[in-house]
């Protein structure tokens, strides 16, 4: 039997949630959570999956009561002879003997959702293990290889290392031991080959250079594709290097691409983003590219309830899947569709906004992550701009001029209000990179930029490093555990709302002053704290200095109102305003003529320096 979804419990390596596994009444557990629900519909609309069958397997006298939507659809025993498996074995250790169950259940078209319920008839009784297979022949063979990408985060790719050969790698009882291989791009350069010694010949590293997430992850496809006809490698998957992974993930993926119908053959079988800090929220399950912005799917969503698990199961066509988890099939990854040389940041909304195939998500594919309000650094302002200005270019043929001159200068000013003048530089050099055009962005030294980026950003401490007042270090340690729990939805809404609302100046009073800029500072000697992802700029009315907290790093950094630095804003808003009005339209233009040259072999082994430029 091929397993197509094995059944999971809880773990505190992972999500240590019940709810997202099961539910229990009156002593049953009922295996109807996020992970072990078993999603019909969408087997049955993606695969030719149609004869499945529920293995368990458990230790004493138990019942499995197997459900729909609709309600029971039967129940099997363990002292029914007739189901028990005649091979079952005994192990002194669990004090009774393992009786395996092989449940023939419903048609996949015949309903939306099955589980079970697991009924122990003996305090003995427990569940040992269970898994949703189906004994149909595969259409395809599929072999799988992982692309995960790094800088500088050996831990953490020590962790996921470990993690897939115990559960794959080393696991010959695994249906993926030999289907699976795993790439690993360190753009830092600073694992040792020794990495890869636990699994040889399954684990592969290759030291790059430091190109961005989307150079690493181009180096792995240029790898996989270059073994693809020797080893058989049909589908590529792009991991995070920092992202929990579930092992069974592969497998459901594994099962779903064995029998995936023809008109899907070039989906993206896609993971769904789980926030690490609250391990049973759903962050996304795809994207869409609106207006010139990244808008999660399905984002916030509490999985611990069937109804809510069921909900979430909808089909829904997104624009990209983000590339924490995302299998494409070598059909859609190809030489002469790569991704384009964005460094970071709109790298697989541009790749799926080019490839326009099928995005699959299906429960129990996953990766907890870092939530992505978590994780905005001053420089994505940089790689936002102008990775959208290329974007828009090639795939948004509605936008315009007055669009990107209003994004753009909204940019300067924000950031001007909230004492951060060093993104106007930022967003001027990106109107720069996108104006110079296809040819001046293709000759850009990546690596060089981005420590060009890195060095106009404002310097984030600790407490400690930010002033030697150990009452103002107490402030800070303070203010940070206050924010650090919140999201910044939440902390818009408490600061707008909330109990801050009394120190607030009035908004009429906000917006004819400038936020107080028309106005002389205030002497005050202590300095504003403000959150940087969800600022209310009344906060910093008339302030002289303030620190910009970033709660979850849990640093801060020391910012002052300068009525010089704005003027530097201001120049540089009007030469972005220059630029833009006098270049944009042929800029795009080229980019759209030159989209297949930076997007192919020959380009990227150049810019990777894998081979010398002629």
């Amino acid at each position: 039997m091929l397993i197509l979804q094995n059944i999971l419990e809880p773990s505190e390596d992972r999500c240590a949630e019940s709810a997202m596994y099961f539910h229990e009444e009156e002593g049953n557990r009922i295996y109807d959570g996020y992970f072990n629900i078993l999603s019909c519909n969408k087997w049955s609309t993606y695969t030719t999956v149609e004869e499945v069958f529920l293995q368990v397997k458990g230790v004493e006298s138990f019942e499995v009561e197997v459900c729909t939507e609709q309600g029971s659809v039967g129940c099997w025993e363990t002292y029914n002879k007739h189901s028990m498996d005649p091979d079952a074995a005994e192990e002194d250790h669990l004090e009774g003997t393992i009786k395996n169950l092989l449940i023939p259940l419903p048609p996949m078209s015949a309903q939306s959702f099955l589980w079970f319920v697991f009924k122990p008839l003996t305090s003995q009784a427990r569940l040992i293990g269970a898994a949703y297979g189906t004994e149909q022949v595969p259409v395809h063979a599929v072999k799988l290889a992982a692309a995960i990408c790094t800088y500088r985060r050996e831990a953490y790719v020590r962790q996921n290392l470990q993690v897939l050969g115990d559960a794959i790698l080393q696991n010959p009882e695994n249906p993926l031991h030999e289907l699976l291989d795993v790439f690993v791009i360190d753009n830092g350069q600073t694992l040792p080959p020794e990495i890869a010694s636990p699994v040889r010949g399954h684990i592969h590293l290759f030291p790059n250079k430091n190109a961005g997430g989307s150079g690493g992850f181009t180096r792995g496809m240029l790898e996989v594709l270059k073994r693809k006809k020797a080893n058989g490698y049909t589908h590529i998957i792009l991991m995070d290097d920092d992202a929990v992974q579930e092992p069974d993930a592969f497998i459901r993926c594994f099962g779903l691409l064995s029998f995936v119908r023809e008109a899907y053959k070039n989906s993206c079988v896609a993971g769904a983003l789980m926030d690490l800090d609250v391990p049973y929220i759903q962050q996304e399950s795809g994207a869409f590219y609106r207006g010139g912005q990244p808008v999660a799917a399905k984002e916030n969503v509490d999985l611990r309830s069937r109804e809510v698990v069921c909900e979430n199961e909808s089909v829904e066509q997104v624009d990209y899947a983000g590339w924490w988890w995302a299998c494409f099939p070598l059909t859609v990854v190809r030489p002469d569709n790569l991704p384009l040389p964005l460094f970071i940041h709109f790298d697989d909304m541009e790749y799926g906004l080019r490839s326009r195939d099928e995005i699959i998500y299906l429960n129990g594919i996953c990766v907890w992550h870092a939530a992505p309000q978590k994780r905005r650094p001053q420089t994505n302002i940089f790689y936002h701009i102008r990775n959208r200005l290329i974007t828009d270019a090639l795939h948004v043929p509605e936008a315009s001029l007055r669009e990107a001159l209003f994004y753009c200068c909204n940019e300067i000013a924000y950031n001007t209000l909230r004492y951060q003048y060093s993104t106007s530089d930022m967003v001027l050099q990106a109107v720069k990179d996108f104006t110079g055009g296809p040819r001046r962005f293709g000759r850009i030294d990546p690596e060089e930029r981005n420590n060009q980026i890195r060095a106009m950003a404002d310097l984030f401490l600790s407490p400690q490093q930010l002033t030697e007042d150990k009452k103002l270090q107490e402030r800070i340690e303070a203010y940070i555990q206050e924010q650090a729990n919140r999201d910044g939805k939440q902390a818009h809404q408490q600061s707008d709302n909330g109990r801050t609302e009394q120190k607030l100046v009035s908004k009429k009073k906000y917006i004819s002053t400038l936020n107080g800029w028309l106005l002389p500072a205030k002497r005050k000697k202590d300095p504003v704290f403000c959150n940087i992802f969800a600022p209310d700029m009344r906060e910093l009315y008339r302030s002289k200095k303030a620190i910009l907290i970033d709660p979850y790093a849990r640093k801060g950094a020391w910012v002052e109102k300068s009525y010089k630095k704005a003027w530097h804003s201001l120049l540089c808003m009007v030469r972005v305003i220059w630029l833009l009005r006098t270049r944009y339209h042929k800029a795009a233009a080229a980019f759209r003529r030159e989209e297949k040259r930076l997007t192919g072999r020959k380009f990227w082994l150049e810019y990777l320096g894998l081979v010398s430029g002629k």
